[in-house]
């Protein structure tokens, strides 16, 4: 049960950081005229 609360906040702590990284990413995109 530990080890399954661990994942579980392993892969929200992961999904919020690759949606901020591609939320940047698209900023960053829009800035330089690449989109």
């Amino acid at each position: 049960n530990d080890l399954i609360e661990k994942i579980k906040k392993f892969s929200e702590n992961f999904h919020i950081y690759t949606f901020g990284g591609l939320k940047e990413t698209n900023k960053w995109l829009k800035e330089n005229n690449y989109v």
